[in-house]
């Protein structure tokens, strides 16, 4: 239970915005997408020159990363057609709508519920031992890692969050170098609700700092407390990130447009090596994929709920990656208190932290790698019946400490564990099992049992036991050798006696 001091109040904020139609600061194009009236944003071919082309078409630079503009142009009303001109000039190599972004609860509203709470209750919850955090933590902190929260800025002074937030941060909103998540009073969307996005930032960023304790939290504000921004405001502060050291850009936002302003970005960021986390969106819907999580060089990430169901309002696709808790966490909130959320954005810091544990016990990791190491460190969810509608959908499975901490060892001893194609995987039950009981593993293929002697090891590489097989039986027995205590639910490796053929990994059992 949390405890509530006696100041303490309870309320609901909607942390979210009408739909787009609706909102008076922005118009919506025939895409069906949120945009700024009057601007149009460009991408111009090599070795032209931003103020001829404005000269042509009577247009203004409101703002810029080469070869990126933001113009604003002679007449509001009118901009696809202005596109379409911009798109005939020899000197642009493209040109689309000012996009807005929005947080995903932004296109959605979903509540938040601002409590009491303590550290305490902030620092020991129940969804931390479900996903081992805290084996994860007797290994791996994220000590070393930088992670950018690109969002409606964070709260440094929170208690919650003390000595993690990393000095460098940048609004982009203001304009000024103090990040912070503030809530103006005023309804500047007019959508009848007010600062509906204020305390995102500070959330997404205390989730993050939980599971991942040692890593630095880099701010960048790219959205107002009403959870709404321009996109070129999001790209600029993705520049801006990785240009700054961040080696994980967390975006807890996104839309249902592409936008190449975004995608330039990923590019220079992926030249980088930095990693990309991003929410797959709360429209319970797999059409249109959003982006950038769906963007092929970024990691996506789905919600489930504390049953490892898929969250009613998470979206789906072939491009998600992995799944992650995405209801019921407590957070620190902007007023100084905390707060417990829902949606795709809260589920995203788990990979970003998930990130920062594989930076800290592999620094120079390929992105390659790392993608790999974050799609391998899950369990199974697919087995639950109320999952196999979006089977392949919701990615490889959902975030475990103990899970990652193998692929992080596949990964750096060069171990092959594509989730994809796993030869080797060996399933293990009872769990938990008793000293001296028979442990049976069942190898996918019967090429996994090849051999009559299987030697079990544990993370560190350590023999732990012998998995024999009775003639042409492919199921493997392993008797449990032990110091009496029950064998724990977590992440084994078996490799043939004898040091023949690689060694294969056996799955997580819940």
């Amino acid at each position: 239970m949390l405890r509530n001091s006696s100041n303490d109040r309870r309320r609901w904020i909607f942390l979210g915005i009408l739909v787009a139609a609706l909102c008076p600061a922005s118009s919506v194009s025939a895409q069906g997408g949120p945009y700024m009236p009057g601007e149009i944003q460009i991408r111009l071919r090599e070795g032209a020159l931003i103020d001829s082309v404005n000269a042509r078409h009577g247009t203004q630079t409101q703002d810029s990363l080469p070869p990126l503009y933001l113009l604003t142009l002679p007449e509001v009303g009118y901009e696809q057609q202005w596109i379409d001109r911009f798109m005939l000039d020899p000197d642009v190599d493209a040109a689309e709508f000012a996009w807005t972004d929005e947080t995903p609860e932004g296109a959605r509203q979903m509540v938040v519920i601002v409590v009491g709470g303590t550290i305490d209750d902030y620092l020991d919850q129940g969804l931390l031992g479900r996903l081992h955090i805290d084996e994860m933590q007797q290994h791996y902190t994220g000590a070393g890692a930088l992670v950018a929260v690109l969002d409606t800025g964070v709260m440094a002074s929170h208690e919650a969050l003390a000595g993690c937030i990393a000095t460098g941060g940048w609004d982009f909103v203001s304009n000024d170098d103090d990040p912070a998540d503030e809530a103006l009073g005023v309804d500047e969307d007019g959508d009848g609700l007010t600062d509906e996005g204020a305390g995102h930032g500070t959330m997404v960023a205390g989730i993050l700092h939980v599971l991942a304790p040692d890593a630095q939290i880099l701010p960048v504000r790219v959205l107002d407390d009403e959870g709404r921004g321009r996109v070129f405001d999001v790209a600029k502060g993705m520049r801006y990130a990785v240009d700054h050291g961040a080696q994980v850009i967390n975006l807890s936002l996104g839309l249902a447009q592409h936008t190449f302003v975004i995608q330039d970005q990923i590019f220079y960021i992926n030249e980088n090596e930095a990693a990309i986390v991003s929410a797959a969106g709360n429209l319970a819907t797999d059409h249109p994929p959003y982006y950038p999580a769906s963007d092929p060089r970024a990691l996506s990430i789905a919600a489930l709920d504390s049953c490892d169901i898929k969250a009613d309002f998470s979206n789906w696709h072939p491009t998600v990656d992995l799944s992650a808790p995405g209801i019921g966490i407590l957070a620190p909130y902007r007023d100084g208190g905390y707060a417990i959320g829902a949606g795709t954005s809260f589920s995203v810091p788990f990979v970003s932290a998930q990130c920062a544990w594989a930076l800290q016990a592999m620094p120079n990791v390929t992105l390659l790698n790392l993608y790999r190491t974050a799609r391998e460190g899950v369990v199974d969810i697919y087995d639950i019946p109320e999952n196999l509608p979006y089977l392949g959908q919701l990615g490889s499975g959902r975030i475990d400490g103990l899970a990652t901490l193998a692929a992080i060892q596949s990964t750096s001893c060069g171990i092959e564990t594509d989730v994809a194609a796993l030869p080797g995987v060996l399933r293990a039950w009872p769990n938990p099992s008793r000293d001296g009981e028979t442990v049976f593993l069942q190898p996918a293929e019967p090429a996994a049992a090849a051999g009559s002697r299987i030697l079990i090891l544990d993370l560190s590489g350590r023999c732990v036991g012998t998995a024999l097989r009775a003639g042409d039986d492919p199921v493997l027995r392993w008797s449990w050798q032990s110091d009496g205590s029950a064998l724990p639910g977590g992440v084994f490796f078996a490799r043939p006696d004898g040091g023949a053929g690689r060694p294969v990994r056996l799955v997580h059992i819940r």
